[in-house]
């Protein structure tokens, strides 16, 4: 789950073009489900005849108006169901920003605009793979273990508020491999965590940094020394301390 924000083109009074346009990039959906895994975690489920139409490869994402206004809130679905014309994202309630409101209150039965998917990761499942993130990039880090084949399983690295909530979120989804570290206040803990992501007693050929922009900075202060023999370093923020929202 991202928690990065967006506007939608302004539909003006009177703006034929505008509105036009709306309706040519965005695309409708309805939520079906939504499932509360824990007091911070939930998985909303999307239908809509447009997804069928639509190509999605992991790590795409999109982006959802969450109101009655024209915001919008990013999310990388976990998966896609273009038969049934489905899609499921996980939401951290990250705070009470908008997208955490939205994703505390909707319900079953509500309608949902979206745009994309774009592709804002240049990612290959065909290499060696460590992901970097935080409970905004499960959403991420489950796309990408679904689609991986049994000899090139993703390495997730993921910094936590809550060790034993973010161990049932993910094994509920079958991912019980993670390297879970619990977040610190002065950011100490993010010295082992930059150990386990440029750890090289397996080959690493790229690398995603995502979620919190400071740990980010962090994560590539402290990597130059091990970064030998990674040919990619993929940097994706999603929120920073004091912002509601990174596109």
């Amino acid at each position: 789950m991202e928690t990065s924000r967006g506007e939608f083109p302004n539909e003006s009074s009177g703006n034929v073009l505008v509105r036009a346009l709306r309706k040519w990039l965005l695309h409708r959906s309805h939520v079906v489900a939504v499932d509360s895994l824990s007091k911070n975690f939930r998985v909303i489920h999307l239908e809509g005849d447009d997804l069928q139409s639509l190509e999605w490869i992991p790590g795409h994402q999109i982006q959802i108006t969450t109101g009655a206004g024209l915001m919008g809130r990013t999310y990388t679905p976990i998966n896609w169901d273009r038969h049934r014309g489905r899609t499921s994202i996980l939401v951290y309630l990250h705070g009470n920003g908008p997208g955490s409101t939205w994703a505390r209150t909707v319900r079953s039965g509500s309608s949902h605009d979206f745009l994309g998917p774009t592709r804002p990761l240049n990612v290959t499942l065909d290499e060696p793979l460590n992901l970097f993130g935080d409970e905004t990039a499960f959403g991420l880090g489950l796309a990408l273990r679904n689609a991986a084949s049994a000899d090139l399983v993703p390495r997730f690295v993921f910094e936590v508020s809550d060790l034993q909530e973010s161990q049932h979120v993910l094994e509920s989804f079958g991912l019980c491999d993670a390297v879970l570290i619990k977040r610190t206040e002065g950011d100490d803990h993010l010295t082992g965590a930059a150990s386990r992501i440029f750890d090289h007693s397996t080959a690493i050929h790229q690398i995603i940094l995502s979620g919190n922009a400071r740990s980010i900075q962090q994560i590539k202060k402290l990597k130059s020394a091990k970064a030998d023999g990674i040919s990619r370093v993929i940097v994706k923020p999603y929120w920073s301390p004091g912002k509601t929202g990174m596109s």
